[in-house]
């Protein structure tokens, strides 16, 4: 009976040693706890709400968002987080995994973001020009368009232009 029973230690005790080698030999998994996934809910849905801010400082490395209705602050990098209203704020430290997925979660609506907006000033640059050959076309109707500078320059102040490089005569005449 003692025999069986140290037998069964040992197998437990092996089972644990094994199972500690396979751990270490693979990215151990730790489990999130409730802090963390309330944290990570909290970015998200922040993230998803189209009215919120997305700023990105480079020089600190730091993730800002502000919610729509500018009550809430979150500010975060891959190491920490800090939630704050006018009264009261969260600050915590992150695990690196978690970081990760934050501030990867963060980069990709700052992109989704500069892609609208780049988007929308390749639109604007179209409708400009469409607006400026528009206008330019009107006013271009019947008439001659100077081809070279002599034609820009009215008949008579080419004259005196031609006579003489002295300014003092051309300058009375265009004013």
């Amino acid at each position: 009976m003692k025999i069986r029973r140290i037998r069964k230690k040992i197998r437990i005790y092996l089972a644990k040693i094994n199972r500690a080698i396979v751990k270490g030999m693979w990215e151990i998994r730790s489990e999130k706890t409730k802090q963390d996934r309330m944290v990570i809910k909290i970015v998200r849905t922040l993230l998803d709400t189209p009215d919120s801010k997305v700023y990105y400082a480079p020089s600190a490395s730091r993730i800002y968002l502000h919610s729509r209705d500018k009550r809430y602050i979150i500010s975060f990098d891959k190491q920490s987080i800090k939630i704050t209203n006018h009264k009261f704020f969260f600050n915590a430290d992150l695990r690196e995994q978690i970081g990760e997925e934050l501030v990867s979660a963060a980069t990709d609506r700052l992109e989704r973001d500069l892609k609208k907006l780049s988007e929308e000033v390749v639109y604007n640059e179209d409708a400009f020009l469409e607006e400026v050959y528009c206008n330019f076309k009107k006013k271009t109707r019947g008439k001659t368009i100077p081809t070279n500078t002599s034609d820009k320059i009215p008949v008579d102040l080419q004259e005196v232009h031609l006579e003489s490089l002295d300014i003092s005569k051309i300058v009375p005449q265009i004013i």
